[in-house]
């Protein structure tokens, strides 16, 4: 019964903003050509972090689960604008049909793909 998945988020993103790290999804990328440089960037819809704790502590390992960050969904009436280089890592977004709070993970590993 098991399948690939067949969609993916990839447009999920922790970003820098201000010196604190934030998270958001990316509508659309974009670049600006002027004569004496040329700027890339993204427009990001802001998820702001909730303060549901997912939880505190791995119960076997001890460790603060720290990777797995829970979201509020974006609100599509403000964006913020970044320059590509304030991109941090690509997350992997989870969202559960019976949840108002979404969780975005970051990749333990960067490498190795399905």
């Amino acid at each position: 019964m098991y399948k690939r998945a067949s969609r993916r988020n990839n447009f999920t993103i922790a970003y820098s903003q201000g010196g604190c790290t934030s998270y958001g999804q990316i509508e659309v990328f974009f670049l600006v050509d002027e004569t004496s440089r040329m700027t890339c960037g993204a427009v990001i819809a802001p998820m702001p972090m909730s303060s549901e704790v997912l939880c505190e502590s791995h119960d076997i390992l001890g460790n603060v689960v720290n990777h797995i960050v829970p979201l509020h969904h974006p609100k599509k009436n403000r964006f913020d604008i970044i320059p590509l280089e304030d991109i941090i890592d690509v997350c992997f977004y989870i969202k559960f049909s019976d949840s108002e709070v979404g969780y975005a993970a970051h990749f333990p590993n960067h490498l190795e793909k399905d």
